[in-house]
């Protein structure tokens, strides 16, 4: 940013011209100190538009985080304090109960050797059963198999279990007609063909089939299954990690008069990013559903950045007339992709949800600053709209509404 005939601002120290020298601009904005200067330049240069820029730096930035920051510290300074009190508190009711635990213990020790003991002598007689009946199954599928084996006259219910899936209703006549006992093999933790061959020895039957059971929406879960595991496997995270941060990166060597070879690296690495950030959302939707997707204010954002970096890669925004500050802003707007490293991050997202919750209070405070600033501004008005202010700047007025208001916030 130029001011009038003189340079660079403040000696080349502020500008936008560079990452650095915009990084120590919005730093010295932060501090409330000489962002007037700066305003004005960018008010000389840019137009008018540049004051709602600013005002969303000084509000945001310099009120708004600031004093959340000291709010941070204070209550952290606080909580410590608690913990250390309950700390203590808790170390006491530890010596309490290892006490008890002490005392209980010689109790616990002859419970597990009485268990042990009753658990060996089942075995034993499990074991003598076994070799007497060398077809016997284990006691949970005996009884799943007693309601049929009791009753041969529930064989020809055969034609109902089999519409329980979709794997036994195109089996062949025959063999349906062979067959009189079915079963799923979600009672058996035996491999199939010991539990054919056991299940035929004591059912008399000449086959029995076993039908994995299923459910309606078994392609849709599994597709839904298949897009979580892609999102959320390591590579892909990683991958993801590695644009964010090597697009951020870029966008930090973007300057003015830059080499035709670093916009064209900009050019190539930003439009693969879009592309994967793109199939990425995609593979997201499917995984989550359109309302559970965009219930999430991290999901919204990463896809407005990703929307708006496709409309400005396929000229759609040039067709529609938009000027060079919306493209431009378009952008900028894929430096928010640094969001998708914070959804990783837990604390990162319990603190964005806590200063939206605070949000709620600090809308009553800026709603009364703003309307102190226009009352003010408007007796300013009436009071100094023809006063010279000698050697200031042409906003630095009372002439008109909008001078006013600007002199008053400043």
């Amino acid at each position: 940013v130029c001011a009038d005939g003189s340079g660079n601002l403040n000696n080349g120290t502020n500008g936008f011209d560079n990452i650095l020298i915009a990084v120590y601009t919005i730093f010295q904005m932060l501090t409330l100190n000489g962002w007037e200067a700066v305003m004005y330049a960018l008010i000389d240069t840019t137009g008018q538009l540049s004051i709602l820029y600013i005002l969303v730096v000084i509000l945001s930035g310099a009120i708004t985080v600031m004093n959340l920051a000291l709010a941070v510290i204070h209550d952290s300074y606080t909580n410590c304090k608690g913990q250390v009190e309950a700390m203590q508190i808790e170390e006491a009711k530890l010596k309490i109960e290892l006490k008890i635990v002490q005392q209980s213990k010689e109790k616990i020790s002859q419970q597990v050797a009485s268990s042990h003991a009753q658990g060996v002598a089942a075995i034993s007689q499990r074991k003598a059963t076994v070799q007497q009946n060398p077809f016997l199954l284990p006691d949970h599928i005996i009884r799943w198999l007693g309601l049929y084996l009791d009753q041969p006259q529930l064989c020809s219910r055969k034609w109902e279990l089999a519409r329980l899936n979709t794997y036994t209703e195109k089996m062949k006549e025959e063999d349906r007609s062979q067959c009189c006992l079915w079963m799923t093999d979600v009672v058996c933790t035996l491999p199939g063909v010991a539990l054919r061959a056991k299940a035929a020895a004591i059912s008399g039957c000449k086959r029995v089939w076993l039908a994995r059971p299923r459910t309606k929406h078994t392609r849709i879960q599994r597709l839904s299954q298949w897009c979580k595991g892609c999102v959320e496997h390591p590579y892909t995270q990683n991958w993801v990690t590695f644009l964010v941060i090597l697009n951020v990166a870029l966008l930090c060597l973007f300057h003015h008069n830059q080499p035709k070879t670093l916009t064209l690296v900009i050019h190539w690495v930003s439009l693969i990013s879009v592309v994967f950030f793109a199939l990425e959302i995609v593979l997201q939707i499917l995984n989550l559903g359109l309302w559970r997707y965009f219930s999430d204010i991290f999901n919204v954002l990463d896809f407005l950045v990703v929307a708006l970096s496709i409309l400005d890669y396929s000229g759609i925004l040039s067709g529609l007339g938009a000027g060079g500050v919306v493209i431009r802003l378009t952008r900028v707007m894929r430096a928010l992709n640094t969001s998708k490293l914070g959804m990783r991050w837990p604390r990162f997202k319990h603190f964005c949800r806590a200063l939206a919750t605070a949000m709620d209070s600090i809308w009553p405070f800026l709603y009364i600053m703003g309307s102190f600033i226009m009352v003010m501004a408007l007796f300013g008005k009436e009071l100094f709209e023809d006063t010279d202010f000698g050697d200031t700047h042409q906003y630095h007025n009372y002439s008109t509404l909008g001078g006013a208001i600007l002199v008053t916030f400043q």
